[in-house]
């Protein structure tokens, strides 16, 4: 299966785009089950304002998805329209400030949890057991890391949420 290539169309509209954009690019290599078909674009963007920008500049009418590790998740074999946006490297911070930690949407949780444990902060030791990202939105309620995920007692994991951004095709919102 493969979709109409838009990707002239979209690098004409966002010349200042830094994030790698990709057509019709298989997801399977992506995700843990190795099953599934290629996103119609894959855009890796390099930093928030780099998808900023991008969601700033991409056609209303063009449905969005956002992937995380592609631990929970099974991709048709038809593919996905639109863009799938996958966060990697300029996402993937962790730091400690006081008794808070700061941790990126593409930040493993195993990896949350240890920076807890080094830093001696008690009570984000269940996430060592969750395979996701904060990014992990699909159809699950809810948002990123504080959605629903089976077997989660989800109030525990709200709890400690303290602030997130959402992005739209508008604009970026710390919540």
């Amino acid at each position: 299966m493969t979709f109409p290539d838009i990707t002239a169309d979209l690098k004409s509209r966002m010349p200042e785009l830094r994030g790698r954009l990709l057509a019709n690019q298989p997801l399977a290599e992506l995700t843990w089950f190795r099953v599934g078909g290629p996103a119609q674009m894959l855009f890796m963007p390099e930093d928030e304002n780099d998808l900023a920008y991008f969601l700033k500049h991409l056609p209303a009418d063009i449905p969005v998805i956002v992937i995380g590790l592609g631990s929970n998740l099974i991709v048709r074999d038809g593919g996905v329209p639109g863009v799938v946006i996958r966060l990697g490297r300029g996402f993937n911070d962790v730091t400690v400030e006081g008794s808070r930690i700061r941790a990126g949407a593409a930040v493993p949780d195993v990896k949350v949890a240890r920076a807890a444990q080094e830093a001696g902060l008690a009570g984000l030791s269940f996430y060592r057991g969750i395979p996701s990202k904060r990014s992990y939105l699909n159809s699950l309620p809810s948002f990123g890391s504080l959605k629903l995920i089976p077997g989660i007692w989800a109030p525990y994991r709200c709890m400690r949420a303290v602030v997130g951004y959402v992005f739209t095709n508008e604009s970026v919102n710390l919540v």
